[in-house]
């Protein structure tokens, strides 16, 4: 195996692999997966002991994930669906793995405009899809439902892909100020278009660290850039009316997920009944750890109680924490905390913002969704991790 790949155009291949594997991430989760495998054959291949000292904190970050796995799964050895959740941890490795063997920078680089050319060309999916159903689409938001995404139609996930392109737009450091602040632009306002609010929330954070990086020293450029900014908000917000009717689902959505009934017909309802409940299983037993495959039956029995035998539309916390805390208990959820902070740590010491960025939204998309419960979650933050872990590109 390591003969074939010496054989090979480790740029080429690099890039044809990594352009199938979001192909899958958009389209296939089965040519996702068989992309990984082949991407840690190349990585094996490749890997030489001196890179792994070279990113021995990446590497061991990436490795974390699957003993903390065990915090959870202990519960239940015999259950093979927890399981699952390890082969999806197991991506962290894997994208560690391969960016520390490809040692070229420049092969690097190329990657990362791979992953912006897909990441923007996927946007032709939705934006096809509501030019042929325009009312349709406008009328669904008015309805809580949203655009019609790649990604199995998971739009909040999509949302974060797209983010995915500003960190990585600015870790290009032979590009010019000028196309990055384009290229933001445009990423911007696709997510404006697409109606998140994770990825509203998203884009304001990267927005706000990247204008401040830029601009700390000169305050009429922050200045400046800050209205700007909200010029386009304004803009946006009566050029697009997704934005206007998600704004406006939004308000109301809130107003009834204070009711003390279930109200499985509002998004903000049920996330707000269900986290309540996850809660409650955490009050009534602090030292609750009842493994990854238990949570559902924890949650629903919990349900039962609160909502007179209700069953919940969803059977898992809209909250990385909770879901930990419930799986794994409150010393596995601090050793997951401390993990998720850890890029954050070498970020700082590093100064390098973009790192730090990218896992703030992260963090702050787990008070809201479980976002590293599932495969694509788990996917954009180890990918995108490995990809910004690295000095910035020469």
């Amino acid at each position: 195996m390591s003969k074939f790949f010496k054989h090979i155009n480790l740029p080429l291949f690099a890039i044809i692999t990594l352009i199938v594997m979001l192909v899958g991430l958009l389209f296939s989760r089965a040519v996702l997966s068989i992309t990984h495998i082949i991407w840690l054959f190349f990585a094996l291949a490749f890997l030489k002991k001196n890179q792994i000292q070279f990113g021995k904190e990446l590497f061991i970050w990436s490795i974390a994930p699957l003993f903390l796995f065990w915090l959870g799964a202990l519960q239940s050895l015999n259950d093979l669906k927890s399981y699952d959740y390890l082969l999806s941890l197991s991506t962290y490795s894997v994208a560690a793995i391969t960016i520390i063997a490809i040692a070229d920078k420049s092969v690097c680089n190329k990657l990362m405009i791979a992953w912006l050319v897909i990441c923007l060309a996927s946007v032709c999916y939705p934006l096809f899809h509501f030019l042929m159903h325009i009312q349709e689409t406008i009328d669904a938001f008015g309805r809580g439902q949203s655009m019609v995404t790649p990604m199995d139609t998971d739009h909040v996930r999509y949302s974060l892909f797209i983010c995915s392109a500003l960190p990585i737009i600015w870790k290009m450091s032979q590009w010019s100020k000028l196309r990055k602040i384009m290229l933001s632009c445009l990423v911007g306002v696709i997510v404006l278009f697409l109606s998140v609010r994770t990825g509203w929330v998203a884009l304001l954070i990267l927005t706000t660290v990247i204008v401040f990086t830029q601009t700390y020293k000169n305050v009429q450029s922050f200045l400046i850039q800050v209205a700007v900014i909200f010029a386009i908000l304004g803009f946006a917000y009566f050029l697009f009316p997704t934005i206007q009717r998600k704004i406006d689902y939004s308000i109301y959505d809130w107003k009834n997920s204070k009711s003390t009934t279930y109200q499985s017909n509002y998004s903000d309802a049920t996330r707000f009944a269900i986290n309540k409940v996850s809660y409650n299983i955490i009050d009534k037993n602090p030292n609750v750890h009842v493994g990854w495959v238990n949570i559902p039956k924890a949650i629903e029995a919990e349900f039962s109680i609160q909502y007179s035998n209700v069953k919940p539309t969803y059977s898992w916390p809209f909250n990385q924490f909770l879901f930990w805390y419930i799986g794994a208990g409150w010393w596995g959820c601090m050793a997951f905390v401390v993990w998720l902070l850890f890029p954050v740590a070498i970020g700082i010491k590093q100064r390098n913002t973009m790192l730090v960025a990218w896992q703030l939204v992260v963090i702050a998309s787990c008070f809201v969704e479980s976002t590293l419960n599932f495969q694509y979650g788990i996917f954009l933050h180890a990918w995108v991790t490995a990809f910004l872990w690295k000095k910035d590109a020469a």
